[in-house]
């Protein structure tokens, strides 16, 4: 309440725009939430931890043994209802943090002020247990014992990660300083990560492509922040920051077309680059022929979460699944590298349009000849290659009326524009319903009348 007095967002913006019910349709964001509560308990409640060192606050099963005594033995109805209040935020925060795909990564940052509850609970089971049994076990002191030496190693072991951290974040630093130095006095920085780097820039304006800086780039996927550069000039800069933990969107032989040249190295893989958007301006048209006669009249550029909110564009999952994120495409395009972004289509996609009833329409489809991804399901991940036929067969639909086949030959090398005709009769509504049925790659459409 405090965060939407003062900002007007009921959210930090470090949190906007994620979680599982912001990315997934409802049942599969219930599902996962579900999952990883069940993962925190485990952590938290059974000592069964998972993974290190992000999330080792949590105890050993011996003291699990003895929080959950705690939880039993505690007189509830003679206690004040603060506790009970703490407890209950204590839920409602490891439910945030359940259902906010953070897993394995921030327990420290965001669940770390619950430590002192599980404690407390820890040391009532633990003097429960000790006055019980004081004089029928000489060796109850044991598990005090055994629980406090765990948790002083807890320390040990958190003070480590964090002077591991220190140490990296200060190199970063002396990076910064370096770039502060080398860099012209009004040049932008843009960067996934590092935003502590902002602070080391004076009066530079700086680009923060995860949001946290730059509302402008509150979007879901990498592929949406490219589209919002090459479809926004104004939100670009002079210079990339990159982080090798931000760089896997790219492959390293397209590096330079995609960043530019190098200029500064700094350590643990970071780099300094200028900027070069020739191959983002290159994308952002259609370089097939159009008739004169016709004029442009919408497009929907597929990865560009406001062209796609715009159309209402759905993607059509025949197995139904639901849809993965968009990609980045860097290939050829008539001749010279473009950067573009793409969705896989197992099934197809629709989206609503206002094509003017009763002419024809001249569409332009950018499409790519293959894809390889990656799903997580079940079993874990699987990797998928997929290629198409060509030419491929699109089933055509307007408003849920169905129109004859078209078949489309295209390119293998690289990006490839083909373009087919939709009859003017068979748009009868404005807006209308637009669906392509049929496995393709879809990169960008532009309707022309």
């Amino acid at each position: 309440m405090l965060n939407y007095a003062l900002t007007g967002h009921a959210q930090f913006s470090s949190v906007a725009n994620k979680g599982y019910f912001k990315t997934l349709p409802f049942t599969d964001a219930l599902i996962r939430t579900a999952n990883d509560l069940l993962e925190l308990v485990n952590n938290y409640l059974l000592g069964l931890s998972t993974s290190m060192p992000r999330n080792f606050i949590f105890p050993v099963m011996l003291a699990a043994v003895f929080i959950w005594l705690g939880l039993i033995v505690h007189r509830w109805r003679t206690q004040e209802r603060s506790l009970s209040i703490l407890l209950l935020a204590a839920c409602g925060g490891v439910f945030t943090v359940a259902q906010s795909g953070w897993q394995g990564t921030n327990y420290d940052r965001y669940l770390a002020w619950i430590l002192p509850i599980y404690l407390l609970f820890l040391a009532e089971g633990l003097a429960y247990f000790t006055e019980k049994y004081r004089h029928k076990l000489p060796g109850s002191l044991i598990p005090i014992g055994a629980c406090f030496l765990f948790f002083s190693c807890s320390a040990l072991v958190s003070v480590y990660h964090l002077n591991q951290g220190a140490t990296k974040t200060d190199r970063i630093r002396l990076f910064a300083d370096e770039i502060a130095v080398n860099l012209p006095p009004k040049a932008s920085v843009g960067s996934f990560g590092a935003s502590g780097v902002a602070y080391k820039l004076g009066q530079r304006p700086y680009h923060h492509l995860s949001g946290l800086y730059s509302p402008q780039f509150f979007v879901k996927t990498t592929a949406a922040s490219f589209e919002i550069l090459k479809n926004n000039p104004a939100t670009r800069f002079d210079y990339w920051l990159l982080l090798p933990e931000h760089s896997t969107a790219v492959p390293d032989m397209y590096r330079t077309v995609c960043y530019g040249k190098n200029v500064l190295t700094g350590p643990d893989g970071y780099e300094m680059r200028k900027a070069d958007w020739s191959a983002f301006d290159h994308a952002g048209r259609p370089h097939l022929e159009v008739p004169q006669d016709k004029n442009l009249v919408c497009r929907i550029d597929v990865g560009h979460e406001a062209d796609e909110n715009a159309a209402d564009y759905e993607i059509i999952d025949r197995y139904g699944r639901p849809p993965t994120d968009p990609f980045i495409i860097i290939d050829k395009l008539a001749g010279k590298y473009a950067i573009d972004s793409a969705r896989l289509l197992t099934g197809g996609d629709a989206a609503t349009l206002p094509l003017q009833k009763g002419k024809d329409v001249f569409v332009v489809m950018r499409t790519y000849p293959r894809h390889t991804e990656t799903r997580i399901h079940e079993g874990g991940k699987v990797t998928c290659e997929y290629e198409f036929a060509n030419p491929l067969r699109l089933n055509v639909k307007i408003d849920e009326r169905d129109l004859d086949p078209i078949f489309i030959s295209y390119a293998t090398n690289g990006f490839s524009e083909v373009s087919f005709t939709l009859p003017g009769r068979a748009i009868e509504n404005t807006p209308c319903r637009l669906s392509l049925l049929g496995d393709h790659i879809a990169s960008g459409y532009w309707f022309y009348q």
